[in-house]
């Protein structure tokens, strides 16, 4: 089975989308071979409560889905995340957590945020941390976003061992420094979407870091599907690893 990890829908303040529905994601992907697709809110990195993007979110997405896997997008420094994070999981059977904290401008060291990764981890979630949405160079004057300190990523997986932390967004710098940071820490672990140089990337990750914490992210809508399956399908790369990196890592993460 393929598994993406790294999906968002809806509209983004900044810039127009090819695709912002939930219908046209699971078209693209599907066209791409991809089974399955953790998904988080895009409207709710934004949204000074990210959880009414959660609640939009699940109702497009429907409960009778089982190609959508979604992830909540909370704050730990807005009030009454507890009660969010509750609703998350029982009433919209949320899958996970996603947290921006150079959109929402947060501290990965407080003391909120690891009360919240923590209570993920207790539900059995698992916590992706975004480094960046989009390139840099993109952002608005005056929306930009610095992207979330790998060090302090890397930091909040060695403090809480017990939850499983994906380090999304990265590029291949910031993957070096993040499993340099985490040594062989098993909770730690980082999606491919970002990953584009270079030449023979997808190869040296796995050289420098195995293969068993690496998944499979397509970016999308901001990048093509395309771009996230093939720079692995094509990598100079046993089956093997090809076939944990695709979905296989993914399957175990979330329990499937």
């Amino acid at each position: 089975m393929t598994i993406d990890f790294s999906c968002t829908i809806g509209p983004w303040a900044f810039r127009r989308l090819q695709v912002t529905t939930v219908e046209g994601t699971h078209k693209a992907l599907r066209r791409e071979g991809i089974d399955r697709a953790v998904v988080s809110s895009l409207p709710a990195v934004l949204y000074k409560n990210p959880h009414a993007g959660n609640e939009a979110l699940c109702e497009e997405i429907g409960p009778a889905s089982r190609f959508f896997i979604p992830f909540a997008v909370l704050n730990p420094s807005f009030p009454g995340w507890r009660e969010d994070l509750r609703r998350c999981a029982k009433d919209l059977g949320m899958k996970g957590l996603r947290l921006y904290p150079n959109y929402q401008r947060f501290s990965l060291r407080s003391r909120e945020t690891k009360a919240l990764v923590r209570a993920a981890a207790e539900l059995g979630w698992v916590t992706c941390v975004s480094v960046r949405l989009e390139d840099e160079r993109f952002h608005h004057w005056a929306m930009k976003a610095k992207p979330t300190p790998v060090a302090q990523i890397a930091q909040l997986a060695l403090d809480i061992p017990d939850a499983a932390i994906v380090l999304s967004g990265g590029s291949h710098p910031d993957l070096q420094a993040f499993f340099r940071a985490v040594s062989d820490a098993p909770n730690a672990h980082a999606e491919l979407g970002w990953v584009k140089s270079p030449l023979e990337a997808v190869k040296t990750c796995v050289e420098q870091f195995g293969a068993e914490r690496l998944l499979l992210g397509t970016s999308f809508p901001f990048d093509v599907p395309w771009c996230g399956t093939e720079k692995i399908t094509r990598a100079d790369i046993p089956e093997e690893a090809k076939r944990a990196i695709m979905g296989g890592n993914a399957g175990r993460l979330l329990g499937n």
